[in-house]
């Protein structure tokens, strides 16, 4: 069965007591009319950014219970209307879709009661071309998120012990080793350093998969939909990273048969960067790189 992850709100990173949210999706649309004559034509140039509007509650009977801080009232209070006068964008975690890039538009506050506050706030997607959420309805609940992909990770165990009668731990500890990477380190890293994260933790995965068989049977179609969610998350997890490095991982259409040097020539100016595209892809013969999707980073 199908089934969403609900995740706290928060907003730059901060759980906050929603009661409800409102969201917005439209369409930018181009009206005609003409003289009499009946009717419009309406054409869609596409989707606008989302739009959210919040409603929360803070008062100290939420200091210190699930999420929120011990000083939510009236510390937490506080560091909210800060976080919501910000320039620059944030994420923006919708209780039921995932994190989203976001700018704050608008903040109401209601101060009637002596420690009671509730303020209505409204955010507006601040993105281009990438998702606008990281969660999808999957089987089983997940996301892009590192505790999500855990969960997801553990599941998958759960379901292959059950699968092949075997008493197994796989995909945790491929999950573990990539978050580890990506968030336990002390270290500053580099986007080398989490494209070979990245690309281990594929190839972990795809030995796995050539272990088992799981991809030559149709009877293993849920396996192999939650592995290749998995991935996705991984890919998610390191498209984050890269926002805040304040580059991209994009996808390319390559319509034409070329070597990664030339694709890097192509696309960077750069035939050092090669080995990058590379490991972003894992590419075994750099020569040929038929046509296709590529992750490549945005410039």
């Amino acid at each position: 069965m199908a089934e969403f992850t609900t995740r706290p709100v928060t907003w730059r990173g901060e759980p906050f007591p929603c009661i409800q949210v409102d969201t917005d999706i439209q369409n930018s649309l181009v009206i005609t009319t003409y003289p009499h004559r009946k009717g419009q034509h309406v054409l869609n140039l596409g989707g606008l950014g989302d739009a959210w509007e919040v409603q929360a509650v803070f008062s100290p009977s939420f200091n210190g219970r699930g999420p929120y801080a011990d000083d939510l009232w009236p510390f937490g209070y506080l560091r909210f209307l800060d976080a919501c006068r910000a320039k620059e964008r944030g994420y923006f975690d919708h209780p039921r879709l995932g994190t989203a890039w976001a700018q704050c538009a608008n903040v109401r506050m209601s101060d009637n009661a002596a420690e009671f506050s509730k303020i209505t706030a409204t955010f507006v997607e601040a993105n281009l071309d990438d998702p606008t959420y990281t969660t999808r309805l999957t089987i089983g609940g997940g996301g892009a998120g590192e505790q999500d992909g855990l969960i997801r990770a553990r599941n998958l165990d759960v379901l292959m012990s059950s699968t092949f009668s075997l008493s197994i731990s796989v995909f945790e500890g491929f999950w573990v080793d990539f978050s580890t990477t990506l968030y336990s380190t002390n270290r500053v890293l580099s986007m080398t350093d989490v494209v070979v994260a990245l690309n281990l933790f594929h190839a972990s995965i795809t030995a796995t998969v050539e272990t088992y068989g799981i991809m030559d049977s149709a009877l293993y179609w849920e396996l192999q939909y939650e592995i290749s969610m998995l991935r996705i998350d991984a890919v998610m997890m390191a498209h984050r990273f890269a926002q805040s490095q304040d580059k991209r991982i994009v996808s390319y259409e390559l319509r034409a048969t070329m070597s990664s040097l030339e694709l890097a020539v192509l696309l960077y100016g750069d035939p050092g960067r090669a080995t990058e595209i590379e490991r972003l892809n894992h590419i075994y013969d750099p020569l040929f790189m038929p046509p296709g999707t590529y992750l490549v980073m945005s410039e």
